[in-house]
This record gives structure tokens, sequence and C-alpha cells, in this order.
């Protein structure tokens, strides 16, 4: 048997993230996702391993760019007072 291939649903659960997070990923370009396959009269996407581990790594990063302006805007707050 070859790869593991996942959908959309199984993808996201494994990469940590809501499946509405993905296909919004996915319209506005930040992944490049699967072709569209028909299987059994279906269209689904069928996701490696090695595309998730990216989602992965696309979650880490923008959550860290969250979480630096977090910090800056709790900065710029304290600054002006309103702690």
């Amino acid at each position: 048997m070859g790869t593991p291939r996942y959908t959309t649903i199984e993808a996201a659960k494994k990469a940590g993230i809501p499946r509405a997070t993905l296909q919004y990923w996915i319209v506005t370009a930040k992944v490049k996702a699967p072709q569209l396959k028909r299987i059994n009269g279906r269209r689904v996407r069928q996701w490696t391993a090695d595309q998730i581990e990216h989602l992965v790594a696309l979650r880490s990063a923008l959550q860290a760019d969250v979480d630096r302006k977090e910090l800056e805007f709790q900065a710029w707050k304290k600054r002006l007072g309103h702690l």
C-alpha cells in the first residue's frame, strides 16, 4: 500500500486546527492544497503527512505572531497607563 492519505477534516484534526481554518487558509492561499479528486462520487482532497507537517508549522508560526502582537499591545497599554 502507498503513502497514507488524509481527508481535509482528518488533516485539520492532525494539525490541531479547525476545519474552517484550513479551508480559509486554502482560499486565501496560505497553503497549497492537494488537487480535488472524485472518490465514490465525492470531491475530496487527499493530504500527505508532509503536507500536514507544513500545516502544523504554519499554525505554530501564526500563533507565535499572534503572541508577539499581544505582548506588544500589552506593553503599549502599560506605557499609556491603562493597566
